[in-house]
């Protein structure tokens, strides 16, 4: 009865036929996706989604359709002067040339915002308006760039930085040397200056990062000739990943944040650098081993090809669980995960093979002559007729295997599965039994030679009954502490900040003009909350009723002066500009009452106040009501920095108020609230309301992994300690460093962990700890399905995987760790994050919790499978 072929020896047959047509495919995909790739970076930007349903969503829905437009956002350019210069910005005209320049810009470039100037209002007789943008001293000035129904992208950010840059040539010189500050402050250019400053991270890491990574694997495998392999699979994984990107975006329109760069290309490497090894490893132990080079290359794609496969699959169900967050950031972040993974596993199971068959002489240019335990099948041996399109492949390559390794499958690497070796077994002869079980023998001690002795010492510690005991009580332990006390971490709202400053630059132009802003105005210029008033249909008014009506314009009126009683107060004073009330802190407060309103807007002038004062009013009118007059705004500045804790509680008791306005039955308006403060607060709700669905999926479907790989129910649930023990850890301490400062003595800040670093880390923190257990569990099963007990087979298996795991894993660590040199404080503590959970991972998990778990368990690890013990 002929033994049935694996599938790796008919995929290795499939290479071997032309492995350098192979390696020159991948070279000539890899040469057309330079150019996609190349563009893939400066084609993302900062996003800043809603939730659908969230009360942002809805207001930016109902401003859609009251305003045809979306709430108005402004960004700001700050012009200051030198105190004790002798001139300010208004007598020097210096403020009225900074504005022209603006308008000149803005009407050159097409771009759909409104300029508003001090010297622009003070032209339309608006001096009370206009004071607003001048400082007392008149020596800091404002120019506004309101955006009415533009979404921030990166062609407004671009536009304002490149303006910001002309104005700093012109004003910020010795031909002008009276003026000390030329800045530009806004969401959009904010986007701009994350972009940027990714391409400046990525190119400050990788020229740091992959040369420590070629120097662990070149100590690792003791030869510089498997670099190139290395390097290779980075290029090709790399072009092909960012070109894939690119077209996304290009051609499907999908937004890309400027998180994905970063993190994928850390993976990238991470994964490049493990997976070779894990392969380059298996094939040089095959080689040592006296193996034939095809039955050495299929060994290493049967076994590390199955571990690989394993990790990469379960890394990417990990990475699907960002799909079930309802924002444009986190699928976005999935999607590059997934490409990245399945990227590096295609083509390291792919080029990695194809290199060794196609350039032998090179890569392995002394196979050593030992002699070889093939135990030829003789009818095989001989050849079999292969089909015609094999033989097409095997005439196009231009390096035909010797004979005697191209069909000689039959051989002693004992890389075939229980079943298969039992119907092999059953037909074959005693002699050839004999020989089998030599090479067997042969293997097991060429193998425990090269086992390092203070592993070996190792591995019998840490899977000794008194080590299990002790691991099963500090995971125990570990558990209890995360959960419960003061170090307990809750992966919710209450443990983190949602300060936007932390997902940019250090030192950005945003960061700087806002500081200063807030110095001389109100910090909360480029971050306004708008409330819109429309009718509340009932049976006394219904929907469309003009805002001019007695009823609606009183309770608006009480509505805005009840908000500046209450929330404008305690230091957190600010402006209110609508057509209902107008209040300043340097100027007081007006009411406006109804018949003033209607006045104003009828273009009509009242003894009891002056023309200037209606025309303002007029102005305020039309920037603040709709055409129909059936909808109105209210712009409240608060002197607070938007989404600074200050402003989340400022915003959360504001709709605390609206929300009993609109439940108040007898209120004939409803008020809807919209601020970027509020939106960031939507989308925390949002995202860590999913929060348990994500944590609930991924345990699931990891364990599912976990037991499809192994066959094996016990080892799945085992997994479940581990998780557990790497998650508690990983997150105390990332609380602990970047909320209660535990490291800040040592140079490192707590300025709180921003909301989207445990999210965006959770699933990939959670496949990473299972990364190398699968590989350490992947040897053990191998060991046990030769015939070693189960003590024994977890012993050797630690002792012979520490080495390959613990450089793999400082590999990973030093590609995450790439990130920390980030200029974005959110991406350094994800890198943190990263680093830790491997570092975790390679030296206390695999090395002590999983084998001392494992061991305890003895052959309850493998059911409901049953092994024969044999001799080796």
């Amino acid at each position: 009865m002929a033994k049935q072929r694996h599938w790796s020896r008919q995929y290795v047959d499939v290479v071997a036929s032309a492995p350098r047509l192979v390696v020159l495919m991948l070279a000539a995909v890899s040469a057309l996706c330079c150019y996609p790739a190349s563009r893939f970076v400066p084609a993302t930007q900062n996003v800043y989604s809603s939730v659908p349903g969230s009360p942002s969503e809805i207001a930016r829905g109902m401003y859609l359709e009251a305003f045809g437009h979306e709430p108005p956002e402004n960004d700001v350019i700050l012009v200051q002067g030198i105190p004790g210069s002798g001139q300010d910005l208004v007598t020097s005209g210096v403020l009225g040339s900074v504005a022209a320049d603006v308008e000149s810009f803005v009407s050159q470039r097409g771009l759909v915002a409104q300029v508003m100037s001090y010297p622009g209002l003070v032209n339309q007789n608006l001096s009370n308006i206009a004071s607003t943008l001048l400082s007392a001293d008149k020596m800091s000035g404002l120019v506004i760039l309101r955006r009415l129904g533009l979404a921030i992208n990166k062609t407004m950010g671009l536009a304002e930085l490149d303006l910001s840059q002309q104005l700093k040539r012109k004003y910020w010189s010795a031909t002008v040397p009276f003026v000390s500050y030329i800045g530009v402050a806004g969401v959009a250019p904010f986007v701009v200056e994350g972009v940027k400053a990714t391409s400046r991270d990525m190119a400050r890491s990788n020229p740091i990062t992959i040369p420590l990574c070629l120097a662990v694997l070149a100590f690792t495998l003791q030869s510089w000739r498997f670099l190139l392999i290395t390097l290779t699979n980075l290029f090709v994984a790399n072009t092909i990943s960012f070109a894939i990107m690119d077209v996304l975006i290009e051609t499907c329109g999908i937004v890309m944040s400027t998180t994905v760069p970063m993190t994928s290309e850390a993976c990238l490497v991470a994964l490049t650098f493990d997976y070779t090894l894990f392969l380059l490893i298996r094939f040089q132990e095959e080689i040592a081993l006296g193996t034939s080079l095809q039955s050495a290359v299929a060994a290493s794609v049967r076994r590390s090809g199955h571990i690989i496969l394993g990790s990469g699959f379960t890394l990417c169900f990990c990475s699907l669980a960002y799909l079930i967050f309802p924002l444009v950031e986190t699928r976005t972040m999935s999607a590059g995960f997934l490409i990245c993974i399945a990227t590096v596993m295609t083509v390291n199971l792919l080029a990695t093979p194809a290199m060794l068959l196609g350039f032998p002489d090179f890569f392995v240019p002394s196979m050593p002559s030992v002699e070889r335990f093939e135990l030829q099948d003789q009818q095989h041996s001989s050849g079999e007729q292969r089909g015609a399109v094999m033989a097409f492949f095997k005439a196009c390559s231009s390096s035909p295997t010797p004979r005697g390794q191209s069909s000689d499958w039959e051989d002693d690497s004992d890389d075939s599965s229980e079943d298969e070796e039992d119907l092999y077994l059953a037909s074959s002869s005693p002699q050839r039994i004999h020989l089998r079980a030599q090479a067997r023998l042969r293997r097991y001690q060429q193998v425990d030679a090269s086992t390092s002795e203070a592993w070996k010492r190792w591995a019998r510690l840490c899977t000794s009954p008194p080590c299990s005991l002790a691991m099963g009580i500090a995971v125990l332990v570990c558990a209890i502490l995360a959960t419960v006390g003061p170090n307990a971490i809750h992966l919710d709202a209450s443990q983190v900040t949602e300060d936007f400053a932390l997902c940019g630059p250090d030192g950005s132009e945003t960061m700087q003009t806002l500081s200063r802003v807030g110095a001389q105005f109100s910090a909360g210029f480029i971050g306004p909350t708008t409330l819109l008033f429309m009718a509340k249909p009932s049976a006394t008014t219904a929907a469309g009723t003009s805002m001019f009506d007695g009823s609606l314009w009183a309770s608006a009126n009480a509505l805005l002066l009840r908000i500046n009683q209450l929330l404008m107060s305690q230091g957190r004073g600010g402006s209110t500009v609508s057509a209902f009330y107008l209040s300043d802190p340097g100027k007081g407060q007006i009411s406006v009452t109804n018949s003033m309103g209607k006045a104003a807007d009828a273009g009509e002038h009242l003894t009891f106040a002056t023309a200037e004062q209606m025309l303002e009013l007029k102005y305020v009118i039309d920037q603040t009501m709709n055409a129909e007059r059936t909808a109105a705004m209210a712009i409240l500045t608060p002197n607070l920095r938007t989404t600074s804790k200050a402003a989340m509680q400022w915003t959360n008791e504001l709709r605390a108020l609206l929300a009993t306005q609109n439940a108040d039955p007898l209120s004939p308006i409803q008020v809807f609230e919209s601020s970027q403060t509020g939106q960031m607060m939507d989308v925390e709700d949002g995202v860590f309301a999913r929060m348990p669905l994500v944590v609930s999926v991924t345990l699931v479907g990891c364990i599912v992994m976990v037991g499809i790989i192994f066959r094996s129910i016990p080892c799945a649930l085992r997994s479940i300690m581990t998780i557990a023990f790497t998650l508690a850890v990983v997150y105390t301490m990332a609380h602990r460093v970047f909320v209660l400062g535990m490291l800040r003595d040592f140079g490192i800040p707590a300025p709180g962990l921003f909301f989207m670093v445990p999210v965006m880390t959770f699933a990939i923190v959670l496949g990473l700890a299972l990364d190398y257990d699968i590989f350490l569990l992947g040897r053990m099963l191998e060991l046990r399905e030769r015939g070693l007990e189960s003590l024994e087979a977890v012993t050797d298996g630690v002792a012979q995987t520490g080495p390959v795991i613990t450089s793999a894993g400082i590999m990973m660590a030093i590609a995450f760790g790439g990130i920390c040199m980030s200029e974005v404080t959110a991406m350094r503590q994800m890198s943190m994050i990263f680093v830790f959970a491997v570092l975790l991972d390679t030296f206390v998990v695999r090395t002590a919790v999983t084998p001392a778990l494992t061991a305890a368990l003895g052959d309850l690890n493998w059911w409901p499978r049953q092994f024969k013990s044999r001799a080796i």
